[in-house]
């Protein structure tokens, strides 16, 4: 998605007015949420241990946080 997009997504999902259920949940089914705040999600990171692939979304700011510290 564009980062267009997603800013549009985000200001609709934090907006006070009454999203109806469907779009709500088609909001969050397209993007989903950062696993680190609450910020929507713009990418997604998937690490494989043993048999398992665990999937994570993180928003921009997150997603600069963690690969800092993978740096170091």
């Amino acid at each position: 998605m564009s980062k267009e997009s997603i800013r549009r997504l985000e200001s609709l999902a934090s907006s006070s007015e009454n999203i109806p259920s469907g779009l709500d949940r088609l909001i969050k089914n397209m993007t989903g949420y950062c696993c680190l705040c609450p910020h929507m999600a713009t990418d997604i990171a998937k690490y494989k241990i043993e048999n398992v692939i665990l999937i994570e979304k993180y928003c921009d700011v997150c997603i600069i946080k963690i690969t800092q510290i993978d740096e170091k």
